[in-house]
């Protein structure tokens, strides 16, 4: 068996699934998991446990592991997840958590793309260490500071909506396209060539 789909389950736990050796693909989501801790496989490489009630992740440990996704839980920090224990992680979501800081992000630089959208942040603290990032979503956050970005050589997609930045200057008077919020640009999304 490579793929197991248990989501919408109601599922309180998936420690099951320990006993299943050789999974590539697990989907939990939308079940009443409170914790994000799966004895470790040695071949998985998507993991998805959206939408459960997870706070706390706990040990994370999976060496082939290239996706997890962990949207729409109730997350507020992410230091159980390392670059020692997922080592070959490149895709990273935690849309719609409670996120306030990025900084034990930065302990995972081979991620490609990070979703943090519609979290608390204020600020992009540790960004600056993920170096292989090519797309971050950072929409619907209360960002007061973009210091992050000059060392994210490889960052080609910035998606910033819902985002009414104050650092950046207000529109001059002549640009009528654009949507204003207290003479604030709301930006939409940014791509980089």
């Amino acid at each position: 068996m490579l793929e197991q789909d248990v989501a919408k389950n109601s599922l309180d736990s998936i420690a099951c699934l320990g006993n299943i050796p050789e999974l590539l693909t697990i989907d939990a989501s939308h079940n009443r998991l409170t914790s994000a801790s799966l004895p470790t496989k040695r071949f998985l490489q998507r993991l998805s446990l959206a939408g459960n009630r997870i706070e706390e992740l706990g040990a994370v440990a999976h060496p082939q592991l290239e996706s997890l996704v962990l949207d729409d839980n109730k997350i507020s920090n992410v230091a159980g997840l390392t670059a020692a224990q997922l080592p070959s992680l490149t895709t990273l979501s935690l849309r719609g958590n409670r996120l306030t800081s990025t900084a034990s992000i930065a302990a995972l630089p081979t991620l490609t793309h990070l979703t943090v959208a519609s979290n608390q942040l204020q600020a992009l603290d540790g960004l600056a260490a993920l170096v292989a990032l090519t797309h971050l979503d950072l929409h619907s956050n209360q960002l007061q500071t973009l210091g992050a970005f000059a060392p994210l050589l490889a960052l080609r997609s910035l998606d910033l909506r819902c985002t009414s930045p104050p650092f950046l200057p207000p529109l001059p008077p002549q640009n009528p396209g654009a949507r204003r919020e207290n003479n604030k640009p709301r930006l939409c999304f940014l791509a980089y060539a």
